[in-house]
């Protein structure tokens, strides 16, 4: 069972398709399975770096269901997920969707060119850490841009 388990996990690695998150789930599964930790993981059975292994982990273990779907239909790009990270999941839901929409308003599908040419992530992480301090907490989803 375990050499099974190893041999999906190393071919989903090279998948250029799966997400970061993807991935991750691939590597929690195998260590519930076989009681590895993630560093014997990444070394013995991957030859990939720890820290690698580790991110993605931490992105299946943080990102919303949402921004998940985002990231696989490329809506979203990594850079975006790395921004939403910190917040919880309803936020993460609640930017995720207000950058999908300024990229579909702007006739601009591509979420690479969002990161590319503006700073839609940063500018919404400040307003929304400006909102969360405001008494009346201003939604995001109110700011117009």
């Amino acid at each position: 069972m375990k050499s099974y388990m190893v041999l999906r996990l190393i071919e989903n690695v090279h998948r250029e398709d799966l997400t970061d998150a993807e991935k991750g789930d691939a590597v929690i599964e195998l260590a519930d399975a076989t009681d590895e930790t993630y560093k014997d993981i990444a070394a013995k059975e991957l030859s990939v770096p720890y820290q690698t292994v580790r991110n993605w982990v931490w992105k299946a273990t943080r990102l919303s269901d949402k921004l998940r779907r985002c990231l696989s239909s490329e809506t979203l790009t990594d850079f975006h997920a790395l921004s939403l990270l910190k917040y919880p999941h309803e936020v993460q839901d609640l930017l995720a969707s207000f950058i999908v929409d300024w990229n579909q308003k702007r006739d601009n599908h591509s979420a690479r060119f969002c990161c590319s040419v503006c700073s839609v992530c940063s500018m919404l992480s400040v307003l929304f850490r400006i909102s969360a301090r405001l008494p009346d907490k201003i939604p995001v989803s109110h700011i117009i841009l």
